[in-house]
């Protein structure tokens, strides 16, 4: 049986979602020469990561609407050739602040690469294959954030962390081209009529969405951004040792998304309607997350960061079920809804990265993840209480 072509091109999508956090994740595989190099603490690392998600957060809601408006091969080719740009600049900045001002423009960019994973499963899937297209994008993340470590050990002992960043961002000009050339010969799935983007903002669903996205993805945060710095300082690992490591609960993410969608898949095959399908898998999900609590309670760094990856396992099907459901309630406006959330994520990092790096630095790693890996019951006891009636 041969494979839509349509699934082709949601393949070739999904590399840039390897791209995006490839970028991004550099500056976490490199934290700890960073902090020596710039006299940096945790607060300070937390903070850096702060100045990223307020440009990303502020930017995601622009992106949204500048995708719906110019679609994905009018309008994304330029996020990602400016985030491509803004990698090279971390590598080539010549001070901290110009380091700074790299980042700030990373994240104006990487704002418009979740959005549009929403627009490629409204574009070319169906409703019950879209949990299952998330999940590859979702795969493409945490192949950015595995390579990541491994890019940074291969270049920098050469080139320095700078080099690492440099080759990044040249590989999101390979990309471009490829989708250009492929993304116009798949099918497209007709588009209905487009709601006001203002409708979304006063639907309590939406609103519900928002908010528990701010609860639920301390956990993906947490392992996204503070993996090595957990096992080097908890672990009292070297950098190297870590990164070799700190990819496994990226690994285990290709498989938490797909676990994820493949709950709403057949739980929609056996006649759930979509959203109530989504609903399901998140508090599967919320309920396994817990474990993020005693993840710093492992004799080992091998079995810390085997809990973390088991965690961050199920944070992953999480992620690709929320932020599926914009895509089916609002269809023609999925880019700007799930925009929506992931503004929530960044607003979400711009507390919490300082936060978490003050308590790390204070009281260390036990209360962050205790309340890591509460909060995503909460996120979906929003989720439960402000849906539709009629979504079901």
């Amino acid at each position: 049986m041969s494979i839509p072509f349509r699934w082709v091109v949601v393949g070739i999508f999904m590399l840039s979602s390897a791209l995006n956090y490839l970028d991004r994740q550099i500056i976490a595989a490199v934290a700890p020469t960073l902090k020596i190099e710039f006299g940096l603490n945790n607060q300070d690392f937390g903070y850096m990561l702060s100045l990223f998600s307020v440009t990303y957060a502020l930017s995601s809601p622009m992106m949204g609407l500048f995708l719906d408006r110019f679609g994905l091969r009018g309008g994304f080719p330029w996020a990602v050739a400016l985030w491509s740009l803004a990698g090279i600049g971390s590598g080539l900045a010549s001070s901290f602040a110009g380091l700074l001002t790299a980042r700030a423009v990373l994240g104006v960019g990487e704002a418009a690469g979740i959005p549009s994973t929403g627009k490629v499963g409204q574009l070319y899937l169906e409703p019950k294959e879209r949990a299952i297209g998330a999940a590859l994008s979702q795969i493409g993340l945490s192949m950015g954030a595995i390579g990541a470590p491994w890019l940074v050990n291969l270049v920098t002992p050469h080139y320095g962390w700078r080099g690492a960043f440099v080759v990044a961002g040249l590989l999101g000009f390979v990309w471009i081209p490829l989708w250009l050339l492929l993304e116009k010969r798949a099918t497209k799935f007709p588009a209905a009529s487009q709601g006001k983007a203002t409708d979304m903002l006063k639907d309590p669903q939406m609103i519900g969405f928002i908010l528990a996205n701010l609860c639920s993805m301390t956990v993906y945060t947490l392992w996204t951004n503070w993996t090595t710095v957990f096992l080097t300082t908890h672990y009292g690992l070297a950098q190297s040792e870590a990164n070799q490591l700190a990819p496994w609960p990226h690994i285990l993410g290709y498989f938490g998304g797909l676990t994820g969608g493949a709950i709403s898949y057949r739980l929609i095959g056996r006649g759930w309607k979509p959203l109530a399908a989504r609903r399901r898998a998140c508090l599967i999900c919320a309920g396994f997350m817990t474990l993020t609590a005693v993840t710093p309670w492992m004799p080992t760094a091998g079995l810390g960061a085997a809990v973390a990856s088991v965690s961050f396992f199920w944070a992953s099907g999480w992620g690709v079920s929320l932020y599926t459901m914009p895509v089916d309630a609002y269809g023609p406006r999925a880019a700007f809804g799930v925009s929506l959330l992931t503004m929530a994520y960044g607003i979400l990092q711009i507390f919490a990265s300082p936060l978490i790096g003050r308590a790390i630095d204070t009281v260390g790693f036990g209360p962050v993840c205790l309340v890591a890996g509460v909060m995503p019951l909460v996120g979906y006891a929003i989720v439960h209480f402000t849906r539709s009636d009629k979504a079901a």
